[in-house]
């Protein structure tokens, strides 16, 4: 094995440290050392303290054991021996600061225990996978669809009643665009619901301010829309179309109302859901006639730690324990 004299691994050590910061590329060709070597004599002088980042990038660039180095060097030093130490190095004081500031903010967050840290990555690999599929299952998708033309775009009523797009100045604002999803020879929502969805648009604005209430759920029971699928499908599509137009807000909770409606419909019961057809019996009739508002519920699942909720097998079903982070139409589902 080659030896190389204190001189040598001085020029080396110069060579990685600031201001030239030479890569070891660039070091093994000048001087012919092979770059094993140099990693590890690297690898000592880091050991020891010292700033050897031995890449040409900028110090923003280097690496947390570098710009930690740099921190524990300049933390007793006042703003005179600072500027000397920065201009030894090619640094700014400013980074300096930004650096023992991040040290700081990094000391103060809650590190992962290495079980932890293997099972988020388990979990951002399981994560892309389920991505890339659903891409291919997208493109698949796409390339099986027959193509049709674009849907029409035009001007919708505003709160107001108006039906051409306000001028200037007008009260109304700027003009609301929606696509039209109903074709030709498909049939629209009834005229007799046109009171209620502009009434419900008229409230939209004090309902995004204190809450969507309970009343415009049981209007939408009371004619025929909350409940009862519509027929055809495109009536359906529309009616969830207009509300979304009318009331971001209440839109949200009657999409989150038709979930658990129609699982209810579906309901049959299995060995692993020997109750389902009793919940059916017990909650299908009110949550159509709009008597129960339901809703969704949501927690992390996907995170280091145990499950939440976690399921336990009971005497005829499940029971749920833990606690949801989200829960849509709060206050005022069943």
């Amino acid at each position: 094995m080659r030896r190389y004299s204190e001189a040598v691994k001085a020029d080396v050590r110069r060579r990685m440290s600031p201001p030239h910061r030479q890569s070891v590329a660039q070091i093994s060709a000048e001087l012919g050392i092979h770059v094993v070597t140099l990693y590890n004599w690297r690898k000592t002088w880091r050991l020891q303290g010292e700033v050897v980042p031995a890449s040409e990038k900028d110090p923003e660039g280097w690496g947390a054991t570098d710009k930690f180095t740099v921190v524990l060097e300049t933390a007793g030093l006042n703003a005179t021996e600072l500027s000397a130490y920065c201009r030894e190095r090619g640094l700014y004081p400013e980074k300096v600061e930004r650096w023992r500031q991040a040290s700081q903010a990094a000391n103060e967050k809650p590190v992962l225990t290495l079980k932890e840290q293997k099972e988020l990555e388990r979990l951002r690999a399981q994560d892309q996978k389920e991505i890339k599929r659903l891409k291919q299952e997208l493109r698949l998708l796409g390339q099986s669809l027959p193509a049709s033309p674009l849907p029409a775009v035009g001007p919708l009523p505003c709160a107001a009643g108006h039906q051409q797009p306000p001028l200037p100045g007008s009260p109304c604002g700027q003009q609301s665009m929606a696509v039209d999803i109903v074709g030709p020879d498909e049939l629209a929502l009834p005229k007799s619901h046109e009171p209620l969805l502009g009434a419900i648009a008229a409230a939209a604005a004090g309902n995004d301010r204190d809450g969507v209430p309970r009343t415009s759920f049981e209007a939408l029971a009371a004619a025929g829309l909350l409940g009862k699928h519509l027929e055809p499908p495109s009536l359906q599509r529309e009616l969830a179309e207009r509300l979304c137009m009318a009331d971001g807000s209440l839109s949200f909770c009657w999409l989150q109302h038709q979930v658990p409606l129609r699982r209810l419909q579906t309901a049959t019961s299995t060995a692993e859901a020997p109750a389902a057809e009793a919940l059916r019996e017990r909650w299908l009739e009110p949550v159509a006639t709009g008597r129960a508002l339901a809703g969704v519920a949501f927690a992390h699942l996907r995170r280091p730690g145990e499950p939440n909720p976690a399921a336990t097998r009971i005497p005829g079903g499940w029971r749920l324990d833990g606690l949801l982070d989200w829960i849509t139409s709060w206050d005022i589902a069943d």
